[in-house]
């Protein structure tokens, strides 16, 4: 049997699944922006490194 001191608690239980639920969002949010930095890094300091490589074969003996 459900008292009227049951219904806080409940509300808390539910707001708290809720906070875990945005905490999960935000979490993928950041680890999707990182990802993307990290591809953008590789991928400019790729190029460099492929012409610097492309330079020592042209010149090698």
């Amino acid at each position: 049997m459900r008292t009227i001191l049951d219904i806080p608690s409940t509300r808390l239980r539910h707001a708290d699944d809720l906070e875990r639920g945005a905490t999960a969002v935000e979490y993928a949010l950041m680890s999707s922006l990182i990802a993307v930095i990290i591809l953008g890094a590789v991928g400019a300091v790729g190029g460099g490194v492929l012409g610097m490589f492309n330079a020592v074969v042209l010149n090698w003996p």
